[in-house]
């Protein structure tokens, strides 16, 4: 009777185990390596074939994380994208150090000391709680948390920003008139970039922003291209942006705002708000600010938005809140939840929150082109 109890507890531990296993890998695929861009451009495609649609393109030096191998491609993820690379141009690492930027704990997990299911646990992290991703093991990603290092299983969380490593890579492989050094993945098709898009995107990298907005990278710091308020203003302009608010009866009504920011991210931010008035759950706005002159901030350039600032604190990163009231998106609908419509929408035009900065200050209340 004792072996059966020791066998049946054996597997109801095995199972557990697996449904651990399971429930992870429906939030994301496990990592096998870090790959890094071996050619001057490297196009990622929707299926494992030449003849794929193109889903973006990396240049040298660029890294991505490997999923798997299938035949001569690779599946990886690159910029928060998934899709396939040749191999000839990739180099592998099952250990590095790399910064990857934050990322998302897809359900409640254990960072462990050493990258071992065996090993003890430094910390336990709730579903959705926020990383930092600071290298890679063998399929674990190594992560500072809440203050302590440790590692988690690759398949236990998801990327939320494009690698540190990426920022600005285009400019080492294009020049500034928007021609392309060549990219490859054994075809010989080549594409021509366009460096006016009317509207922002979610795969855009810092020099198409730049591009897009400015019209040259040749500067020190986006946030110090004006060097006065006329200057800056004379870049400016004011747009009519519609959202929703509650009065005192619980009621949401409509509200009207002349929101200025820069000239050649209005279509941009007109089109953000469009979409989030359309939203059925109507989010509640009663404060928007856009443009204002101030010390190195993308205000100063019209990039950056702040909105219901009370209720989307501002916290330094030991967590003390600096400006507002908080942040209680469950109780208070003025807090902007953190992954909801509203965030969604805004990635998807290329906006950054304020809430994923290396220095570990929040801004719940900001959101800002080149993720400032």
């Amino acid at each position: 009777m004792r072996r059966v109890c020791i066998m049946l507890l054996t597997l109801a531990m095995t199972l557990g185990l697996l449904a651990g296993l399971s429930s992870g890998a429906e939030a994301s695929e496990m990592k096998n390596a870090i790959g890094t861009v071996n050619a001057g451009s490297l196009r990622l495609r929707e299926e494992p074939s030449t003849d794929s649609d193109v889903v973006a393109t990396a240049y040298r030096g660029d890294q991505v994380v490997v999923i798997e191998r299938q035949g001569d491609w690779y599946k990886v993820v690159l910029n928060l994208k998934t899709g396939y690379m040749h191999k000839d141009y990739l180099e592998l690492d099952q250990v590095k150090n790399v910064k990857l930027g934050y990322a998302r704990f897809d359900y409640a997990s254990n960072v462990r000391k050493t990258p071992d299911v065996r090993s003890s646990v430094v910390a336990r992290a709730p579903k959705n709680e926020t990383c930092f991703i600071v290298g890679f093991n063998k399929g674990w990603y190594k992560v500072s948390y809440n203050g302590r290092s440790g590692y988690v299983r690759s398949d236990l969380v998801t990327m939320l920003e494009i690698p540190y490593t990426n920022y600005g890579s285009r400019g080492n492989t294009y020049r500034e008139d928007g021609g392309s050094a060549g990219s490859t993945d054994s075809s010989a098709d080549s594409g021509t970039a366009d460096n006016s898009p009317r509207l922002g995107s979610a795969d855009m990298i810092a020099y198409q922003k730049a591009m897009m907005i400015f019209g040259t990278v040749k500067f020190r710091d986006h946030r110090l291209v004006y060097s006065t308020p006329a200057e800056a203003l004379s870049h400016m302009t004011t747009i009519t942006v519609k959202t929703w608010d509650v009065n005192g009866s619980g009621q949401k009504y409509t509200r009207t705002w002349g929101l200025t920011v820069h000239k050649n991210i209005a279509p941009t931010v007109q089109a953000i708000f469009d979409e989030i008035y359309a939203l059925p759950e109507k989010p509640p706005i009663h404060s928007l600010g856009g443009y204002r002159w101030e010390s190195k901030s993308e205000h100063t350039v019209g990039l950056a938005l702040d909105i219901n600032a009370r209720e989307n604190g501002y916290f330094d990163p030991d967590g003390k809140l600096l400006y507002g009231k908080g942040f209680d998106p469950a109780n208070d609908p003025y807090a902007i939840p953190v992954g909801g419509s509203v965030d969604q929408i805004f990635a998807k035009y290329g906006y950054i929150r304020g809430i994923y900065w290396r220095s570990g200050y929040k801004d719940y209340m900001h959101y800002s082109f080149f993720g400032t």
